[in-house]
């Protein structure tokens, strides 16, 4: 009769499996490696295609935000919506300084 020898414990299959391993886990420290550098030159290219006012948003977003412009007094001005006693209003931004906003109807 022959003898059933257990695969995982034949010495050809552990250094198959150690040298698999081996090679997955260099692959999952290299895509780690890429991403480490990548994410950054996304988010330069993401932050080139925002607005001033998309740059400074809190919380910060990946993309940039479609703004809604209209022309006052000949200038194009971002539209916001601005909550007012608890009512939201579209108001245009004409200059932000210091953290507050000056804005007309």
């Amino acid at each position: 009769m022959a003898q059933a020898v257990a695969l995982s414990g034949h010495p050809r299959w552990r250094r198959f499996t150690r040298r698999l391993l081996g090679q997955v886990m260099a692959h999952l420290v290299i895509i780690l490696v890429g991403l480490f550098f990548f994410v950054p030159f996304l988010w330069m290219l993401s932050t080139a295609l925002k607005s001033e006012q998309d740059v400074f948003r809190i919380p910060p977003t990946l993309l940039p935000h479609d703004n809604l412009r209209v022309e006052v007094n000949g200038q194009a001005v971002p539209v916001y919506d601005v909550e007012i006693d608890g009512q939201v209003k579209r108001l245009a931004l004409l200059k932000i300084a210091e953290g507050h906003g000056t804005f007309v109807d």
